[in-house]
């Protein structure tokens, strides 16, 4: 299983957090928007998003390809 990991410091994290969840889930309810296959990569078919759940500090994007977590954490 193929897995990447990052970290990005903001001011505001978990508003981000729920924005990009809340457009997660749009995208998989409404057929006209999805994530844009990219020239070059030999997958035919487009990633569908499947779910979106969140809370203020963790989130899961489940897509047909595989999933994303997302977590808020405090770093001082």
């Amino acid at each position: 299983m193929l897995t990447a990991e990052a970290h990005i410091q903001t001011s505001r994290p978990s508003r981000y957090l729920i924005q990009l969840c809340k457009h997660a889930r749009y995208m998989g309810q409404h057929g006209r928007h999805g994530l844009r296959a990219h020239p070059g990569n030999n997958t035919p078919e487009r990633p569908q998003m499947q779910h979106a759940e969140w809370s203020d500090t963790f989130g899961i994007l489940r897509l047909n390809w595989g999933e994303c977590t997302i977590q808020q954490t405090q770093t001082r």
